[in-house]
């Protein structure tokens, strides 16, 4: 399992906030969404490397304004959009 403090999509329409990268899919403790956006979107480590590919929930994408998730226990699930390791 890795972990990340941050992960962001180029603009940071997308913030996810203390990351555990497991084989299948990302846990997180807090996540931010901007309106609009594609189903899958490349999100980066802080200094700019690509870390994965996740898929947007389609209840966030069809909000019209913005999405905010938090989790005291770390347990808000991000699934990939394509296996880890092949960006």
């Amino acid at each position: 399992m890795t972990l990340h403090k941050c992960l962001h999509s180029t603009g940071h329409t997308v913030a996810l906030i203390n990351c555990k990268l497991r084989s299948d899919h990302l846990i997180c403790g807090a996540a931010y969404f901007t309106s609009g956006l594609p189903v899958n979107m490349p999100v980066y480590s802080l200094s700019g490397e690509k870390i994965c590919l996740i898929v947007v929930p389609e209840a966030i994408r069809k909000n019209p304004t913005f999405t905010r998730l938090l989790s005291p226990q770390d347990d808000i699930r991000i699934e990939y959009a394509e296996p880890l390791g092949n960006p």
